[in-house]
């Protein structure tokens, strides 16, 4: 099918064909990349269709009048003036045979051993797959618009006697793997922006100039020798260059993110101590009575209330009792809110709380102690406000500090207020 007008991608699906062998579509109109699906016909190809025959490929010398990579011929003894009576004889200037090719005797596991896409519009990069073909004698890539690296796997094209990857876009170095290649006698790797020195393996170094030329950054045999100051590196090199590179990113990733986890480790005890140190701070702050201290370190004792408090019968109160104690709950009598409910200040103290209460005068009374409490837990700024524990040791302190129950002072005599009325007038 080369020399025509086709047009569109190569069908992936020719991958699948268990007798083909031989797929010639060069100087076509073929846009789009390489199918990897190509080199899937690799293990199919059935036994019978070259099994036991031995080839030779008759091959063109290029030019815009002979296009393509050549003839695979079956091998019968072929000499050159048998060549007369092939067409493609006629229209190409003088070809050259090479024979000796590896007689196949494969059963299940063959693969194409000719395949020609030059003169394509043909992009991408040249699939790794390709280097599975192990029985490919011919392979044309030349004339396209291929771009990357020379796949490394094409050292396991074992059979392989002429590769073309001239006139693309190809960079990097060529494969050192290319040296193996024991039946490669014709290479051409020319027109492309290939660098490094062309290994000195195997074959490489007995092609001729013109095989290697228009790479600005190819050098040595059989081209200029590389500089000894700007030695390029060869493949392996720059592979292990690479794999250096890579640890030592990776090292010094892992490095800063162990420095950055000490850090932030480091930053949040060292603010952990600072709010341990606000905090004993603000404890000692604390006011006490007498030579009473708040005690909060230690394991937290939990608060004990002596149920002999609520012995003596408190007094209830109706709403009635409470609208006229605060003035309908007046604004004046507030004294403060919070997120358990108001703080109202009693107007009329004389007709509930005991009046021996409230004529101490030996020091602040537990009562108003218990409201100072009160009053810090209301405070509007909320980082001024006790805690529940520094509340308890509160409590506990005042518990401790009062042998009779502190609440009785809150306790109404057993007269009715009418009686306490009475004893107050009189």
């Amino acid at each position: 099918m080369g020399n025509n007008s086709l047009t569109g991608q190569i069908p992936p699906e020719l991958g699948k064909c268990q007798s083909l062998i031989w797929l010639d579509l060069n100087s076509n109109n073929l846009t789009g990349p390489l199918p990897p699906e190509l080199a899937d016909q690799a293990g199919l190809v059935v036994p019978g269709t070259v099994s036991g025959k031995q080839f030779a490929f008759v091959r063109n010398e290029g030019g815009t009048s002979c296009r393509g990579a050549g003839g695979l011929v079956e091998f019968h003894g072929i000499r050159a003036e048998r060549l007369e009576n092939l067409p493609m004889a006629h229209s190409c200037s003088t070809t050259r045979i090479y024979s000796g090719m590896t007689v196949y005797t494969f059963t299940t596991n063959g693969s194409m051993i000719f395949l020609d896409l030059a003169y394509n519009s043909l992009s991408g990069d040249i699939p790794q797959k390709f280097g599975s073909m192990s029985y490919l004698q011919v392979l044309n890539l030349g004339h396209n618009k291929l771009t990357g690296n020379i796949p490394d796997s094409f050292g396991g094209l074992k059979a392989i006697g002429v590769l073309d990857l001239s006139h693309n876009d190809l960079q990097g170095f060529l494969p050192g793997s290319l040296g193996s290649l024991s039946f490669l006698s014709d290479l051409d790797v020319s027109n492309n922006n290939l660098t490094g020195p062309i290994p000195s393996g195997g074959q490489l170094t007995t092609f001729p100039q013109s095989r290697y030329e228009n790479n600005s950054g190819l050098c040595g045999v059989p081209l200029p020798p590389c500089s000894s100051g700007g030695h390029p590196e060869s493949y392996n090199t720059r592979r292990k260059k690479q794999s250096v590179e890579v640890g030592m990113v990776i090292g010094i990733t892992f490095f800063i993110l162990c420095v950055f986890g000490l850090a932030m480790a480091f930053y949040r005890v060292k603010k952990y101590q600072q709010k341990e140190e606000q905090r004993e701070k603000y404890i000692e702050s604390l006011p006490t009575s007498g030579s009473s201290s708040w005690k909060l370190s230690g394991v937290p004792e939990p608060l004990s209330i002596n149920i002999a408090t609520f012995e003596k019968p408190l007094r209830k109160l109706t709403f009635a009792h409470l609208l006229e104690a605060t003035n309908g709950f007046s604004a004046d009598s507030l004294i403060g809110s919070g997120g358990f409910g108001e703080l109202y200040r009693e107007k009329r103290c004389n007709e509930i709380l005991d009046p021996e209460l409230m004529t101490q005068t030996s020091g602040e009374s537990k009562l108003y102690q218990y409201l100072r409490i009160a009053f810090e837990c209301l405070d509007d700024r909320p980082f001024r406000r006790p805690t529940m524990i520094q509340v308890m040791a509160m409590f506990k302190e005042l518990q401790v500090d009062s042998e009779s129950d502190i609440l009785d002072g809150l306790s109404l005599k057993d007269a009715s207020i009418d009686e306490f009325k009475e004893e107050s007038s009189s």
